[in-house]
């Protein structure tokens, strides 16, 4: 049995134990302030744990808290086997080593499809990871090993990534209501699920993928090429950049 401790039980926290399947040998318990978090933890069916010392007994503990509240935890000397998983944006592995001593420090950025065990999750550590560490990972979706100075850009790229194509659908799903279509988000999933089924079981580009639906002198032409004169690429990687660099602004708070 492998027990899984959690300091803070916030949205993204909640989400990585509805990944973890505790019937694989996993047993939960949560830390946090609020009684309501708590609560809901319990609903769950997750121990929970008034003290913070329980959760140091833990293999593997998440610390899943606000980067800003991490001064209010003590200085601890753990278990040299004992495994501290980072969610905390922009706080490096160093200063959580510091934090908790002997213990193995990983990094991890994911993004909230992990609540559908489709998240992706970004993983760092200063020596090797070990595979009972990522089956847990793994269980959340898909993990990538990533230097630890590309964290900012990965915020931009895939933890905030599902903001933007929520913002796509919520434009389609507009235009769809506005066209006076009453099953606009059944329109906007059923599109979306097969342009993705399309590349993923596709050996062709995406730009391939385009030209595929458009024909010469067409209607789907007048919309692409309306995107591309108004450079919505150009739009999109500005966007990104703006995130990345917020990145980078919070990480040095």
């Amino acid at each position: 049995m492998i027990k899984i401790g959690f300091i803070g039980y916030g949205k993204m926290a909640e989400y990585t134990t509805n990944g973890i399947d505790i019937n694989n040998g996993y047993e939960i318990t949560i830390y946090d302030k609020s009684g309501d978090r708590c609560n809901l933890a319990k609903e769950k069916g997750y121990a929970v744990a008034n003290d913070i010392s329980v959760i140091y007994k833990s293999d593997v503990i998440f610390l899943a808290i606000k980067p800003q509240n991490l001064s209010e935890i003590e200085n601890m000397t753990l278990n040299q086997n004992t495994t501290v998983i980072s969610m905390l944006a922009g706080v490096s592995i160093s200063t959580i080593e510091e934090k908790f001593k002997n213990a193995n420090v990983i990094r991890i950025m994911p993004n909230l499809p992990i609540s559908q065990k489709k998240g992706v999750v970004a993983v760092h550590s200063k020596s090797d990871v070990n595979p009972a560490i990522f089956k847990i990972l793994n269980s959340l979706g898909m993990t990538i090993e990533i230097p630890e100075n590309k964290f900012d850009e990965f915020t931009a790229i895939s933890g905030s990534a599902p903001a933007y194509i929520f913002e796509f659908m919520k434009i389609y799903q507009d235009a769809c209501e506005e066209y006076g279509f009453e099953k606009s988000k059944e329109i906007v999933i059923s599109n979306m699920k097969g342009a993705i089924a399309m590349y993923e079981n596709s050996k062709t580009s995406l730009d391939q993928l385009i030209e595929s639906v458009c024909s010469k002198g067409g209607t789907t032409i007048e919309a692409i090429s309306h995107f591309r004169k108004k450079k919505m690429d150009k739009i999109l990687n500005e966007g990104i950049e703006k995130c990345k660099n917020r990145s980078k602004e919070l990480s040095k708070k």
